[in-house]
């Protein structure tokens, strides 16, 4: 007798439930289970196409897993464009969401795939239905009283074990159950390959941008300064952020809290930075940079006063640790 299923003996008919368990091997985890799967989308989907209350759902595959029913997870492909087709609008004055979700039915006499609509209820502040067993969501759908339809897609994604996993943001990451040690993660929020160390700690890989990255001038400022013609940019090497150029001031001299530029979200700093730079007269001037996840992030501050008047300031040479 067989401790468990092997993939694949000759002469031996397979139970579907074996088969699944045999894929989820290769399926990233998610979660303490055995085989438990990430749930998700496969990178790079299309988006969707709108017209009136018809959303067509690109040629699409998944995998989707449910922990209340344990065993293997289910791999499904959707191999041409479905359209589904939304009910009616709602009264004026409310708004409705609808989920589209790829569901899979598994009882006796009706197992398939089916991508469909789950309506939600009208109102003025109206939140979606729950999500039925064996399901995911694709998109979420604000259907109003008059005009065009608002289609958020899922950004859960999901991947072969040993893949890069696409996240949105560091929170994401950060939600990700029980993430195993090596797990790499591609995190758009803040543009850099992170790879899981172990006991919630995750190590950015070191990148080297190909040129530099001109910095966002704010609208009282002009690039250049009295000291050279450069525009102020960054550039990313490894964990190192290197500043270059200058900025000046329009009308007047620099003060406290003046914002001249921004960084690229690429290369915005994991905490507050502080540099001292050199403007008009060899004044000195301390510059404030907030880190991710602040309001004002990426933002290069006046935080202090310069030690001479001044209406221009110069990067070069400056340079700070992402991370």
């Amino acid at each position: 007798m067989s401790d468990g299923p092997v993939s694949r003996f000759n002469g031996i008919e397979y139970a579907a439930g074996d088969e699944r368990l045999l894929q989820s091997v290769l399926m990233q985890r998610s979660g303490a289970g055995a085989f438990a799967a990430r749930s998700g989308r496969r990178p790079g989907a299309p988006a969707a196409a709108v017209s009136g209350l018809d959303v067509t759902v690109p040629a699409d595959g998944g995998v989707i897993y449910d922990d209340a029913l344990g065993g293997g997870a289910f791999l499904w492909a959707l191999p041409s464009p479905k359209v589904v087709t939304l009910d009616a609008r709602p009264p004026s004055g409310t708004s409705r969401r609808d989920l589209i979700v790829a569901r899979i039915y598994d009882v006796e006499g009706n197992r398939k795939l089916a991508i469909e609509a789950i309506k939600g209820v009208h109102g003025p502040t109206p939140s979606p239905e729950p999500v039925p067993s064996l399901a995911m969501v694709l998109y979420d759908v604000t259907v109003p009283a008059s005009g065009a339809l608002g289609v958020v897609a899922s950004t859960t994604r999901t991947v072969a074990s040993g893949g890069i996993l696409p996240v949105e943001t560091t929170a994401e990451r950060n939600a990700l159950p029980s993430p195993h040690v090596g797990l790499a993660v591609w995190n758009a929020q803040t543009g850099v390959l992170e790879i899981h160390a172990g006991g919630g700690v995750w190590k950015r890989q070191l990148t080297v941008d190909a040129a530099w990255t001109a910095m966002i001038v704010g609208a009282a400022y002009t690039a250049g300064n009295g000291f050279n013609s450069y525009d102020p940019a960054s550039l990313l090497s490894g964990s190192e952020v290197k500043l270059s150029g200058g900025v000046r001031i329009n009308s007047g001299n620099l003060a406290v809290d003046n914002v001249p530029v921004r960084l690229v979200a690429a290369h915005y700093p994991s905490k507050r930075v502080f540099l001292d730079a050199v403007g008009s007269g060899s004044a000195r001037v301390r510059l404030r940079i907030e880190p991710t996840g602040h309001e004002d992030a990426g933002r290069v501050f006046l935080h202090a006063a310069p030690s001479a008047t001044t209406s221009w300031v110069n990067f070069d040479g400056l340079s700070f640790r992402k991370s």
